[in-house]
């Protein structure tokens, strides 16, 4: 499925910097998992998005993304998880992801991480979570 695809951000009001900060494969047949992170004035936004290729547009061939986009599909996605919402945990710059290793009950894990950009008000995070697919 090599190509090149339209991911629409989530949108994040107020946010200083907003993007895709990491793609992680689910299989070899077009499905991952999206981080997308937000920051804006001392909080950071994240969330983790499953999504697939397939119906989204190969948008290859374009020689630029701008004016009339019809007929181009994006990529869909469905949340999986808003961080934000994790309670009593106060999110930093988290940026990467990778699977973990397997687990006792024989599910796997996911393994997000930030870094601390080399400043004394941020930190660095390694979250570890259970996942199970389907």
């Amino acid at each position: 499925m090599l190509g090149e695809y339209v991911y629409e951000l989530d949108p994040a009001p107020g946010a200083l910097i907003h993007g895709l900060s990491e793609i992680l494969a689910l299989d070899g047949n077009g499905h991952f998992l999206g981080l997308e992170r937000a920051f804006s004035p001392l909080v950071f936004q994240v969330k983790l998005f499953q999504f697939s290729l397939a119906g989204a547009s190969d948008v290859s061939s374009r020689p630029a993304l701008q004016g009339n986009l019809r007929g181009v599909e994006p990529i869909h996605k469905q949340l999986v998880m808003d961080l934000s919402r994790l309670d009593k945990l106060r999110l930093d710059n988290l940026e990467g992801m990778t699977w973990g290793p397997q687990l006792a009950d024989g599910s796997r894990s996911l393994i997000l991480i930030s870094d601390d950009n080399f400043k004394s008000f941020e930190k660095t995070q390694l979250l570890l979570f259970k996942v199970r697919l389907s």
